[in-house]
C-alpha cells in the first residue's frame, strides 16, 4: 500500500488569490456605484434645463432647490447651488449640437443616412443624447467636472471622455498636453495613454472606492 503524499498548503498564495477577488469586487462596486451616480447627474441637469425652459427658472429657484435638497438628505453631499449649476452644464454640454455633430464624425453613423423630415432628425438627435448618456456613465465624476472646467473644444471634450472611459484615470493626463487644438490633443495623446495605464495598473487597488466620493454623495454608509 503506498503512501499518500501530504498536500503542501501554500498559504500565501491562498491570500494573494481572495485578495485579487476582492480587488475586483471592490473596483466592479465603484464602476456601479459611478455610472449610478453620473447618470443622476445626467437626469438632474436635464430636469433642470427643462424647468427653466418650461417655467423660466432662475437662480433663486435653483437656490432654493439646493436648500431643499439638502435638507432632505442631510450630510449628502453634491446638492449645493453651485453642483446644480454644474449638472445643468454637464447636460447642456454634453447634448450640444457641436457635440453631437463631432461624435457623428468620429463615429462615421451619419454615412448612408437617410435626410428627411424634421421628426426623424429629432429622434436622431434623441438617440445620439442617449448614446452619449451611456457613454458618459463610464467616467467618474471628478473627471467630468475637470473636463468641463478645462477644455472648451468639442473634438478636445470627445477625445478625452473616450480615453478616460477606455484606461481610466486621465484627469491629471489634461495637465501632460498643451490644451491648442484637438488635433495636437489627438498627436500627443499617446503619452498620457501610457501614463494612465501605469497609474491604472499601479493603483487599481487603492482607487477602487478612492475616498469613498461617490459613495458618499449618493448618501450610502460604508459598511464596516
Amino acid at each position: 500500500m503506498s503512501a499518500t503524499t501530504p498536500i503542501l498548503f501554500d498559504y500565501a498564495r491562498f491570500v494573494e488569490g481572495l485578495k485579487r477577488r476582492i480587488d475586483g469586487a471592490r473596483l466592479t462596486a465603484a464602476r456601479a456605484v459611478n455610472r449610478e451616480l453620473v447618470a443622476l447627474y445626467w437626469d438632474m441637469g436635464q430636469a433642470i434645463r427643462e424647468q427653466q425652459a418650461h417655467q423660466g427658472w432662475g437662480d433663486a429657484v435653483v437656490d432654493r432647490l439646493a436648500r431643499d435638497l439638502k435638507a432632505s438628505f442631510p450630510g449628502t453631499a453634491g446638492f449645493s447651488a453651485a453642483s446644480l449649476w454644474r449638472m445643468r452644464q454637464f447636460h447642456e454640454t454634453y447634448t450640444a449640437p457641436e457635440f453631437l455633430a463631432q461624435l457623428v464624425r468620429e463615429s462615421g453613423c451619419d454615412t448612408q443616412r437617410p435626410r428627411g423630415s424634421k421628426a426623424l432628425a429629432v429622434a436622431d438627435h434623441r438617440q445620439l443624447a442617449q448614446a452619449v448618456r451611456d457613454m458618459v456613465g463610464a467616467v467618474p465624476w471628478g473627471h467630468h467636472v475637470n473636463l468641463l472646467s478645462r477644455l472648451e473644444d468639442a473634438g478636445q471634450r470627445l477625445f478625452y471622455l473616450k480615453a478616460t472611459a477606455r484606461f481610466g484615470r486621465m484627469r491629471s493626463a489634461l495637465t501632460c498636453v498643451p490644451m491648442r487644438t484637438a488635433d495636437r490633443l489627438r498627436t500627443t495623446g499617446a503619452d498620457c495613454r501610457g501614463r494612465a495605464r501605469v497609474t491604472e495598473t499601479g493603483s487599481r487597488r487603492g482607487r477602487a472606492l478612492g475616498k469613498g466620493d461617490a459613495i458618499a454623495r449618493l448618501g450610502i454608509k460604508r459598511p464596516a
